[in-house]
């Protein structure tokens, strides 16, 4: 679970939990590397195969070759503190899978 104790952390986490969501295109709870490719690319910051796997080993906390919910949100607060709030480009990713 991802913690919350204000009204904008609880809309962080709702951000942080659509975006897992459309990055996790086979719906299956985990982001492959694949999916971090895409997910990256999605947000404006193409990775090679080295830089995915990078960010793979970071945040794969349970070695289990995927992210979850709460080692994507590790990741996403590890780019910005807390106190900054949801990258732009999460938002707009997010607010574009709210019209499509």
């Amino acid at each position: 679970r991802i913690p919350t104790n204000d009204a904008a952390s609880k809309e962080r986490e709702r951000l942080l939990r659509t975006a897992f969501s459309k990055f996790d295109t086979n719906g299956d709870g985990a982001l492959t590397l694949s999916e971090v490719k895409q997910a990256m690319k999605a947000l404006g910051q193409g990775l090679s195969n080295a830089e995915a796997m990078a960010i793979m080993e970071t945040f794969d906390e349970d070695s289990s070759g995927t992210i979850n919910i709460e080692e994507f949100s590790k990741w996403q607060n590890s780019r910005l503190p807390q106190s900054v709030g949801i990258p732009s480009a999460i938002k707009k990713s997010v607010e574009a899978g709210d019209r499509s």
